[in-house]
């Protein structure tokens, strides 16, 4: 058997006390960069979405976070399947809310530039992928 399979990735959508979000700014010249985005990545086989989670925003942006709500489930924004939203390939993306709970912000790899943007402010960016559109069925599942 020769299938494919997507890959999974999971991508924060990270709310501050202020209901600012935080997003990251890819490096140029490599894909979509130039653009922000939710700071998520793949992934790996051996370990949990909020393992997958925590370590891909410190990695990207310094800061510690955890889910929005005390559960999984309650922090699930949505799944987003489309095969075509990403020109590398078949990635299906796991969006959650989350909270911080600490760390420092700084770019990190492959990352120009970390911001908290408002949800005014975030009109005016290009962002990445569908990342857009995760972030406003976040602000639509906190009723704002």
């Amino acid at each position: 058997m020769n299938a494919k399979y997507p890959t999974v990735h999971v991508d924060p959508v990270i709310i501050t006390k202020d209901y600012r979000v935080v997003l990251a700014l890819r490096t140029e010249g490599i894909e979509e960069g130039g653009k922000w985005h939710l700071p998520g990545g793949q992934v790996l086989y051996s370990d949990t979405i909020l393992d997958e989670l925590k370590r891909h925003t410190l990695r990207k942006t310094g800061l510690k976070i955890d889910f929005y709500y005390p559960f999984e489930k309650g922090s699930l924004v949505s799944a987003y399947t489309n095969p075509k939203r990403d020109r590398r390939g078949h990635f299906v993306a796991l969006v959650f809310l989350c909270k911080l709970v600490g760390g420092d912000l700084k770019p990190g790899e492959n990352i120009q530039d970390v911001k908290f943007f408002s949800k005014q402010e975030l009109k005016n960016i290009d962002i990445g992928w569908d990342h857009r559109e995760m972030i406003e069925d976040a602000f639509k599942k906190l009723g704002i």
